[in-house]
């Protein structure tokens, strides 16, 4: 899933939003699993895994950059 967002930032570190999704039982943040931290797009993803069995990979992407955005199935 793809949110389109004004401004990445407030988004990425304050994770009490991703709670009307469920409860959380397990969460990774690949952009923040190198390092260096990829210089890419700006956008910021989110894969997680909750414990009423669903899982949602939830990228946030920039409203500045929406036009980049390539095609996708």
């Amino acid at each position: 899933m793809v949110y389109v967002v004004t401004d990445v930032a407030p988004f990425r570190y304050n994770y009490e939003w991703l709670q009307r999704f469920g409860e959380l039982m397990m969460m990774q943040m690949p952009d923040d699993m190198v390092d260096p931290p990829p210089s890419n797009d700006d956008s910021f993803a989110y894969l997680m895994q909750f414990t009423d069995g669903n899982r949602l990979d939830l990228t946030l992407y920039p409203l500045a950059k929406v036009a980049e955005l390539s095609r996708d199935s």
